[in-house]
């Protein structure tokens, strides 16, 4: 792998993880929401890129939506739960996306209301696939090792994702690693048995000139990609998100491309109805 395919697919594994803009919305009608700038937080524990990588584009993306929906957006791209939590703490969001495990984990805690689905580019399916060298079963990499920038979810991944067809906790030696490349750079050299990517993280592994070495050893079934979510009872918020955003990226198209969006689309919680009922196993 030459240093310019390395630089240029860690380039597309950075730009995924900007995919996940949504609003914290602190007020409690249409009206006021237009009135006075929003605070938005993006919490991808974990993520790549940075605060800063996001700024910009967040600041384009919330600058169409206005023209749309009338709210004024501001907002973060934090990839730690500490940062995340402390801007939580500091702004007291009403309306939120996070990943999977928080969803579920805090859906009835702080009374999480889905509004939006975001689906974003490169993630149609919202699958996660184990990769290993050709010719590799699932039987044969049982105890080996297993390198992966999602292992930190893989209890959930398995019952959620995988539908409890695996244990990724007892079936591997699993280990965090910082990121997909660095995944896929160990498979290569022989330093990891098998990983575990997301489907777009996979879909680049397959751009590099010796993918054909590799194949998916086993694909997870497809979710339903990632909730906006209302936090308490706000009926009035609720529906002017369901309604209006998912107007956005028909409207305004380079608004969702310039964060990887590729469709909005309203949400309800019998639209994740899957991912709770797997999760509660």
């Amino acid at each position: 792998m030459t240093s310019q395919m390395v630089n240029d697919t860690a380039k597309r594994f950075s730009l995924a993880t900007l995919l996940f803009a949504f609003a914290l919305f602190a007020q409690t009608t249409p009206t006021a929401l237009a009135q006075d700038s929003i605070p938005v937080l993006i919490c991808v524990p974990g993520g790549a890129g940075s605060t800063a990588d996001a700024k910009e584009r967040l600041a384009a993306f919330f600058a169409k939506t206005k023209e749309i929906t009338g709210l004024s957006m501001n907002g973060e791209y934090h990839t730690s739960q500490a940062a995340c939590d402390r801007y939580f703490a500091d702004n007291s969001p009403k309306v939120a996306v996070f990943t999977y495990p928080t969803f579920v984990n805090k859906k009835d805690t702080w009374k999480l209301e889905p509004v939006v689905e975001l689906v974003r580019q490169g993630y149609e399916n919202n699958q996660f696939v184990v990769v290993s060298r050709k010719g590799t079963t699932l039987d044969q990499l049982k105890g080996k090792k297993l390198a992966s920038p999602h292992w930190d979810d893989a209890a959930f991944l398995s019952k959620v994702a995988f539908d409890s067809k695996i244990d990724f906790t007892t079936h591997f030696a699993g280990v965090k690693v910082a990121s997909a490349l660095k995944a896929i750079k160990e498979l290569a050299k022989g330093q990891t048995d098998a990983i575990l990517l997301d489907e777009n993280e996979y879909r680049s592994m397959q751009e590099l000139p010796n993918a054909g070495e590799f194949a998916a050893i086993l694909t997870s079934d497809a979710l339903p990609g990632a909730p906006m979510v209302v936090l308490g009872t706000n009926s009035a918020l609720t529906e002017t998100l369901r309604t209006k955003l998912p107007q956005l990226c028909q409207l305004s198209p380079e608004a969702c491309t310039a964060i990887e969006v590729k469709t909005l689309k309203p949400a309800t919680l019998s639209t994740y109805e899957t991912v709770f009922s797997r999760a509660s196993k």
